[in-house]
């Protein structure tokens, strides 16, 4: 820089404020700080509050804070009442959003549909909340300090917590956001992931149908046209409520088959199409089961979805796949090829990475890639990412 230019580091600072000249024609250039991340972030704290900092509630809270400057540097100030309400999460994250400078308060649920919806915006584009994502950022509603002219509005989970827990007995995406934050406090078991995921697929339908104004779509634009597909996919359309809540009172396919699903591939009861069906690991071929209607035939559309979960670096091989695809066909007893045409398989692996050569017919493979964009800001739950050594051992 030159002799009289001036660099200066901001929190709110996107790449659009990347450099500016003063009246005086001095150069200013803006650099936005980065996110941490988990391990420099726990650095911060002093190891004399062993006690707070290696507390279960402590790990929650710094995750879902998503490492932002200002909250971590409230968490340091706060040290002395926080290690009072170690063991309470809850309290805790009420404890720092209430003492957080400059935390805007949202009044709706427009910015959240934002970066639920897990698309690019541009800096310039005009958000559902009127303002623009440029300023959203400026304001302190979304924590992006990415350098690209368009990215994925990202929000700290401690303020979409917040806004959940103050609205949810008034508003039905509030209620769904409680119920998997809720999975935080509740200690992990081995049917945590199949919740989660469960429970987003619920909270991603009610976004995709409030957001487009339209509750028909294809079964790929539910994951936004990710994943690895069979070359012979039949991408059909279907109908999606308005409203779907994750159900847990079933826990396999017969049970279902008893009250709700009929042999020929209709229902029993059509609430189902307003349900997220939760089986949890015991059930045969998959873990998750959604009941669509196609717009146009009225044939019953199901989504089953079998959910693999690991923080090792190892794959799920296609032969798995396949053969758990097999067996979701052989358990929903789907011998009619009207029944079996309609059955989609989603193979959703938080695992390594991996190119697949031949995919089964009707199936969709999201990986860890296509699941950290589509979770958006959700992706942030501790429970992703025991990985890290001081997570799992704390959360484990």
């Amino acid at each position: 820089m030159g002799q009289y230019d001036a660099l200066i580091t901001a929190l709110e600072i996107t790449s659009l404020y990347n450099s500016s000249v003063t009246g005086s024609k001095r150069d200013l250039k803006w650099i936005a700080l980065k996110s941490p991340g988990f391990e420099i972030a726990q650095k911060l704290f002093p190891m004399k509050q062993k006690d707070l900092y290696s507390s279960k509630a402590f790990v929650i809270l710094l995750y879902l804070s998503s490492y932002h400057w200002r909250t971590l540097e409230t968490i340091r100030r706060e040290e002395k009442t926080l290690e009072k309400i170690k063991d309470d999460y809850i309290e805790m994250a009420d404890h720092i959003l209430e003492r957080l400078v400059g935390q805007p308060q949202l009044d709706s649920e427009d910015l959240i549909l934002e970066t639920l919806l897990a698309t690019p915006r541009y800096l310039k584009n005009v958000l559902r909340g009127g303002i623009t994502f440029e300023m959203a950022i400026y304001r302190g509603y979304f924590i992006n300090t990415n350098d690209n002219d368009s990215a994925v509005p990202l929000m700290s989970c401690l303020m979409i917590e917040k806004w959940a827990r103050r609205n949810r007995r008034q508003n039905f995406l509030a209620l769904l956001l409680s119920k998997l934050f809720s999975l935080d406090t509740q200690g992990t078991d081995w049917y945590t992931y199949e919740k989660f995921h469960g429970i987003w697929e619920a909270i991603r339908r009610y976004v995709l149908v409030n957001m487009s104004a339209k509750n028909t779509m294809t079964i790929t634009e539910i994951y936004n046209n990710l994943g690895q597909i069979s070359n012979n996919f039949e991408n059909q359309q279907i109908k999606l409520e308005t409203n779907m809540s994750p159900c847990m009172d079933y826990y396999h396919i017969d049970q279902l088959k008893e009250k709700i699903y009929e042999k020929n591939g209709g229902l029993k009861d059509s609430s189902a199409l307003s349900k997220v069906y939760i089986l949890g690991g015991r059930n045969p071929g998959f873990d998750i089961v959604i009941f669509h209607k196609n717009p146009v035939t009225q044939e019953i559309i199901l989504i089953t979805i079998n959910t693999k979960f690991s923080t090792e670096d190892t794959i799920q091989e296609i032969t798995e796949i396949t053969e758990n695809r097999n067996l979701t066909l052989q358990t929903l007893a789907a011998k009619e090829p009207k029944i079996d045409r309609n059955v989609y398989y989603v193979a959703v692996c938080w695992r390594k990475n991996r190119q697949y050569r031949t995919i089964p017919e009707n199936t969709i493979i999201l990986t860890k890639d296509e699941l950290t964009e589509i979770y958006s800001s959700l992706k942030q739950r501790p429970q992703l990412h025991f990985d890290i050594p001081e997570v799992k051992n704390v959360l484990g």
